[in-house]
């Protein structure tokens, strides 16, 4: 009776003991789900739907959806898996009053280990595996990394099909990251058009080339020169004597024109083009109609952001220049009375051929050549002022050794032999 009694014992105290076992590898895949860290398990049999797998003295099953992101498993690669260890990650965990199962993956483990070392700004390599009309679809280690045409190159792409195929490698930077739907969006923006590269192979500064117009915008106008490849032509490089033309009036979306090229940046992927450089050089022929001294009325064509100075234009045939310094009557403060397309009275000052430009001043003059700076006084800065006293004087008006305004400047405006002779009246 003693004997039974001993067995019983000990038969007891060993479930006991495999309980609390049982207790502890429970809680341990509780805090794996929890923390998301990585255990490993020992793969026993393939059984149906899966694999009958083992952690510690835990029999756990592991659905064949969940070892592979494969639909169907090949029969050697099965044989191969049994017996051997597989990283799993925790993904669930069902317990109640009367079970505790645990849910494993191995393609998480997979999914997750394809995203090491992948953050938003980071370099990732891929292979094309579709193209569609406005993307790139790449490989990159089982992840899907998209390419929208806008990132594909610095240049212009119409066609991806010219530039990618099939099987192409790309090295991109990480824009967007999306783990849950296992894709990334990339930009290529350093990879070179091979249209582009094959232009410059080709072209060089100052050769003669022909093209289509194909947008038109404030600044310039685009012409295709080749399949995939715009020039730029600046609105400063469409005539000899405008600054300020009228670039709808003078080109037509599909009209093919004829310019030079002026600039080949490789590295910027920037081509610029000149149209004027084409054309007769009429400034001298238009400048001479006009004289020093003389007093003409021209019409505001640009006034630039900060409201400095003003480009104006004489007769719709040449452009020229009041500096702020030259039209104080015109100003409150700092704001300008004028606006675009206003007629201004002027005297011309000066003629400048390096610069094709000239120089005008409004007739208007302020009572006191000051009054500006004394009505204006409490708003200035302390450097402005020091500013003004750096200035040299002509006529009770400064002259700023440095007044920018926009992409013009009053220095920029006159050649040094203009400067010297102004400066010395």
């Amino acid at each position: 009776m003693s004997d039974e009694k001993t067995l019983n014992q000990i038969t007891t105290s060993a479930a006991e003991a495999r309980r609390q076992e049982l207790n502890k590898t429970f809680e341990e895949l509780k805090d794996a789900l929890k923390t998301q860290k990585t255990i490993e398990v020992d793969v026993i049999e393939k059984i149906k739907g899966g694999f009958k797998t083992q952690y510690k003295e835990l029999n756990i099953f592991l659905p064949a959806s969940l070892y592979s992101t494969k639909k169907e498993l090949d029969e050697n690669e099965i044989n191969a898996l049994i017996g051997t260890k597989l990283k799993v990650k925790v993904v669930d965990f069902v317990e109640d009053e009367l079970i505790r199962t645990p849910r494993i993956s191995h393609r998480k483990y997979l999914e997750e280990e394809r995203w090491n070392g992948i953050d938003v700004g980071s370099t990732v390599e891929g292979k094309v595996k579709l193209i569609l009309k406005h993307a790139l679809i790449l490989d990159a280690n089982g992840l899907d990394a998209f390419v929208p045409i806008s990132k594909i190159s610095k240049q212009r792409i119409d066609d991806i099909n010219l530039f990618a195929k099939v099987g192409d490698v790309f090295k991109g930077k990480v824009l967007e990251i999306e783990k849950e739907k296992m894709r990334m969006k990339v930009g290529l923006e350093n990879v070179e058009n091979p249209s582009y590269k094959d232009f410059f192979d080709k072209y060089n500064i100052g050769d003669k080339i022909t093209g289509k117009v194909r947008n038109i915008i404030s600044g310039g106008v685009f012409i295709e020169i080749a399949p995939n490849v715009d020039g730029f032509v600046k609105a400063s490089e469409v005539s000899w004597t405008r600054r300020e033309v009228d670039l709808k009036s003078m080109f037509e979306i599909g009209k093919e024109i004829e310019a030079e090229i002026i600039e080949l940046d490789r590295e910027n992927s920037k081509i610029g083009l000149s149209y004027k450089r084409l054309l007769p050089n009429n400034w001298q022929e238009i400048a001479d109609k006009y004289q020093v001294g003389h007093t003409y009325s021209v019409v505001v064509e640009m006034i630039p952001p900060n409201g400095r100075g003003a480009v104006v234009s004489l007769n719709d045939e040449i452009d020229g220049f009041i500096p702020t310094q030259r039209m104080q009557a015109l100003y409150t403060g700092n704001k300008p009375n004028f606006k675009a397309k206003d007629v201004l009275q002027v005297k011309l000052l000066d003629k400048d051929a390096e610069k094709f430009s000239l120089l005008f001043e409004s007739i208007l003059k302020p009572e006191n050549p000051y009054s500006n700076e004394n009505n204006d006084r409490n708003s200035r800065n302390n450097g402005s002022n020091d500013r003004r006293r750096n200035n040299k004087n002509y006529n009770g008006f400064e002259i700023a050794n440095s007044n920018t305004v926009g992409n013009f400047s009053f220095a920029d405006l006159l050649s040094d032999a203009s400067k010297k002779n102004l400066l010395k009246k």
